[in-house]
């Protein structure tokens, strides 16, 4: 008979610490860590809250897994993201006062360490692809490949868009630190899920695995495929048709980035979240009903959990409590 020991896995989410407990074999590898964040994601933008958008590949994932329906989170984006990355609330790094502007010399400051310096230190191999905005000042010190990710593909920035890549007139997309000039027209979407996948193709399984995989959707602006904005004819407003779009579109490449992490051997040893990094901005399109407030407002956005069953598989819901 296997000899059993219990881990605690602690991972560090808008300032706060989800624990959970998981039992492997002493002889099993460290399991693979992929954090998805979604930005900008309402309450009542995803099916399995009761939406009219359709996502149903994160539905099966709350079937099978663990949903965290209270949890704590800042307000906007950069608060949020340096609290995920440093497992501190923002008020403790000096970045809590608002998202960071284009060309701003505010970074998350270096004597903090992040989840992927942390992970370094366990033998990981970390990987970062799609939204930073934690400052980008000095390419030595304050980018992803600065900052423990030994590779990066994405955008600096706060939001740019999802097609030309651009934001406030400069090119924004990074292999690395060189600029990518050769995606014009792909969206984002699928431009990160497709490097995503690459980078779990590639991987040696047998090597423990940490993919930061921080999607531009549903940031604005409002931009989706063709084909995604056809399946919503029946919504009215133009402005919520096409967040529907892209809401389901992030679904479909969420499900093929799991597909590749099967396809590798790594899904049955990999603890998998996926998170929003605030409340959904209703002036934009989005919805967190029946709660009240969204992006920038203060209501409270509390963490607990419900389990099905012990599954190393886990989603985590934005709640706007009343």
């Amino acid at each position: 008979e296997a000899k059993t020991s219990s881990i605690e896995m602690a991972t560090h989410v808008r300032g706060m610490v989800l624990a959970s407990t998981v039992v492997v074999g002493l002889a099993a590898t460290k399991p693979h860590v992929v954090m998805v964040c979604s930005d900008d994601l309402g309450y009542n933008d995803v099916s399995f809250h009761g939406s009219e958008i359709h996502t149903p590949f994160l539905d099966s994932l709350v079937r099978s897994g663990l949903h965290f329906d209270n949890y704590y989170g800042h307000a906007i984006c950069t608060p949020s993201r340096s609290a995920i990355m440093s497992g501190r609330y923002a008020s403790h790094t000096g970045m809590q006062h608002s998202f960071l502007l284009t060309g701003t010399d505010v970074n998350l400051p270096t004597k903090f360490k992040t989840v992927a310096n942390h992970m370094n230190e366990q033998g990981y191999s970390s990987h970062m692809v799609g939204k930073w905005h934690l400052g980008f000042e000095s390419a030595e010190l304050h980018t992803p490949l600065a900052r423990g990710f030994s590779t990066y593909y994405g955008y600096l920035s706060g939001g740019e868009d999802y097609y030309t890549h651009s934001a406030d007139g400069f090119l924004d997309l990074h292999n690395g630190s060189i600029p990518v000039f050769t995606e014009n027209g792909a969206y984002s979407t699928e431009l990160f899920a497709n490097e995503s996948i690459r980078i779990i193709q590639n991987h040696d399984s047998v090597v423990p695995f940490y993919l930061y995989l921080a999607f531009q959707s549903v940031h604005s602006p409002l931009q989706a495929p063709a084909e995604y904005i056809a399946k919503y004819s029946w919504i009215t407003d133009t402005k919520r048709r096409t967040l529907a779009a892209m809401t389901t579109c992030m679904d479909d490449n969420l499900e093929r980035v799991v597909t590749a992490l099967k396809d590798n051997n790594m899904w049955t040893n990999t603890l998998f979240l996926f998170f929003a990094d605030n409340g959904g901005p209703p002036y934009v399109a989005n919805s967190n009903w029946p709660m009240r407030g969204g992006k920038w407002t203060m209501w409270s956005v509390v963490l607990a959990f419900k389990s099905r069953e012990h599954r190393r598989h886990f989603t985590l819901g934005l709640r706007l409590c009343e």
